[in-house]
């Protein structure tokens, strides 16, 4: 009768999921992948853009959660944006990344505070202003959010100041400028 007990025990514990109690990634290939916020699990990032630096190292990368919470893999977000079969935003195979503070080692605030999410500043905060046309293929208008290739007359009237480097056209899209309807890049 013992080894029964132990047996259905056993079997028990195979059988039944056990649930996770922290923040961070959760999941697996079969259901998904989702990013708790909180150490109980209760909360996490869904509907768009968040950096995440998930193993605190002082790099995060930018993922693309859905409604329900899942990260988007191996596909292209609502903007167009490709995401790696791990889901990390990636321009061409290069996955994008960005500094981050790392978390006090008594709070977890400052991470979180650190993983809000990416609007469309943080996708145009590393934009390269221009300071040599013929060094870009793509001049984006800060201002008007609009793109063009190089040659466009309307980079020429464009103010100075205004004027962002884009090494190609996913760059532009990801950093979610629209195409000039003039040059149509």
């Amino acid at each position: 009768m013992k080894r029964i007990a132990i047996a259905l025990a056993l079997c028990s514990t195979i059988i039944m999921p056990i649930t996770s109690f922290a923040s961070g990634w959760q999941g697996n290939d079969n259901i998904g992948w989702w990013y708790g916020t909180n150490e109980n699990n209760t909360t996490w990032y869904q509907d768009g853009w968040h950096w995440v630096d998930g193993n605190n190292d002082g790099i995060a990368e930018c993922y693309y959660f859905q409604n329900d919470g899942y990260v988007l893999r191996n596909t292209f977000a609502p903007d167009g944006s490709l995401v790696n079969a791990s889901g990390a935003w990636v321009i061409g195979e290069t996955v994008q990344t960005k500094s981050v503070s790392l978390p006090a080692a008594s709070s977890t605030s400052s991470q979180e505070d650190n993983n809000q999410s990416a609007t469309n500043s943080a996708f145009s905060e590393n934009a390269k202003q221009v300071t040599d046309l013929s060094a870009y293929t793509y001049i984006g208008n800060k201002n008007t959010h609009k793109f063009h290739r190089s040659s466009c007359k309307s980079v020429k009237a464009m103010n100075e100041s205004n004027k962002v480097g884009l090494s190609s056209r996913d760059e532009a899209i990801v950093k979610r400028y629209e195409p000039c309807k003039i040059c149509n890049p």
